[in-house]
């Protein structure tokens, strides 16, 4: 059920964290997975540990580059199947800082770049005649675990949850599933500074319901599961949120 043998699958944000982990993953199931990010470097490095990859530098930052990389992909004669968008950034934006620019980043990036990859897989799903899968990647900090001077952050992440239930009539009518993961606390190089000291570690796992931080892997089977058609062909506009209990809110 979760082979995902003669499948493609463009994942985002490859070059680290849990973008770099989801390559992993779709590559121990079989699939043919193109890595997708601005840093083609890290991602050519990372390319020769594996076998049945394909890299694409990309800017989701900017639509020109979202189509540009579509255009490479099918020039190279390949037809994606799943497509995960995990890129994203994250900055503080206190709300009496003078300067907007930190703001309009994360919705430009976190935001707009989903919905320039989300149109751009989409349109190439229904041309190709796929039951494609789209799998977004949200935040708790968009959903109900909101924190101090993240505004930004939170509103561009919340916003990835309400595209994705907006658009399930319009994608059904092609086949092709919308779905939103929602991870917590993960450890990953952009989180390592947060955990960085046993104090810290223990300071965020005393928050957490379950007691501990996710690794990466701890994705894994959210990942599988949305990309295997036999697995969830009757599920979009789902949101799963994957955090250990911290959103739950419970004393």
């Amino acid at each position: 059920m979760f082979s995902l043998k003669g499948q493609t699958i463009l994942v985002m944000g490859a070059s680290s964290g849990l973008g770099k982990s989801a390559v992993e993953c779709y590559c121990m199931a079989g699939a043919h997975v193109i890595m997708a990010a601005r840093n083609k470097d890290a991602l050519e490095a990372y390319a020769k540990e594996l076998s049945n990859v394909t890299v694409i530098q990309l800017d989701i930052r900017r639509e020109r580059s979202v189509h540009k990389a579509f255009r490479v992909i099918e020039d190279k004669g390949l037809q994606v199947d799943t497509c995960l968008n995990n890129a994203g950034t994250f900055q503080q934006t206190p709300l009496f800082d003078q300067e907007n620019h930190g703001f309009e980043e994360m919705i430009q990036t976190n935001l707009m770049g989903t919905w320039y990859m989300t149109k751009a897989a989409a349109c190439h799903m229904r041309k190709n005649k796929r039951k494609g899968s789209i799998i977004q990647v949200s935040s708790v900090n968009g959903a109900n675990y909101l924190y101090g001077e993240r505004a930004g952050y939170c509103v561009a992440k919340a916003g990835v949850i309400h595209l994705t239930k907006a658009l399930v009539g319009e994608l059904s009518s092609w086949g092709i599933r919308i779905n939103t993961l929602v991870p917590g606390l993960f450890q990953t190089p952009a989180t390592q500074g947060k955990i960085k000291t046993s104090a810290k570690r223990q300071s965020f796992e005393s928050k957490i319901p379950l007691g501990l931080i996710a690794q990466p892997r701890d994705l894994w089977g959210a990942l599988l599961f949305f990309a295997s058609y036999a697995a969830s062909r009757y599920v979009t506009g789902t949101t799963l949120t994957l955090d250990g209990g911290i959103s739950w809110g419970g004393a």
